[in-house]
């Protein structure tokens, strides 16, 4: 299933160390709208099959809005003028089903490492 997601986060930060580390928090909410979706079907004589579910067609079993809670925990280190590395947990808990018929709701735990370049826009010309 392919979600686009528009959450409203607000994060607060820690400084550690003399502003070299900062542990952060970000939590929010926010909502979803399915995009596209698919069925994988297997047969013992056969490659698996992967078909498009129509979502337009009223049989159909998905729930096209979902919304629900954010949240993460992460560290960040200024190792240098320019940039900052990243490590941070988050999760996203749905709070609708989005099986209209069995219950199943959107979970996901991630884990994330990344750069953060600083820009300075105060010298544009």
């Amino acid at each position: 299933m392919n979600y686009v997601e528009f959450p409203i986060i607000v994060q607060y930060n820690l400084p550690i160390l003399k502003s070299k580390f900062h542990l952060y928090a970000n939590v929010g909410y926010g909502f979803s709208s399915l995009l596209s979706a698919f069925v994988v079907q297997e047969s013992i004589n056969s490659n698996p099959e992967r078909t498009k579910i129509d979502l337009t067609e009223p049989s159909n079993r998905l729930a096209r809005l979902d919304h629900g809670f954010y949240g993460s925990l992460g560290f960040e280190y200024s190792f240098c003028r320019d940039g900052n590395i990243l490590l941070e947990s988050n999760f996203y808990h749905g709070i609708q089903d989005y099986d209209k018929i069995d219950t199943a709701k959107n979970r996901s735990i991630g884990i994330r490492l990344g750069y953060a370049k600083n820009i300075d826009l105060s010298n544009a010309n």
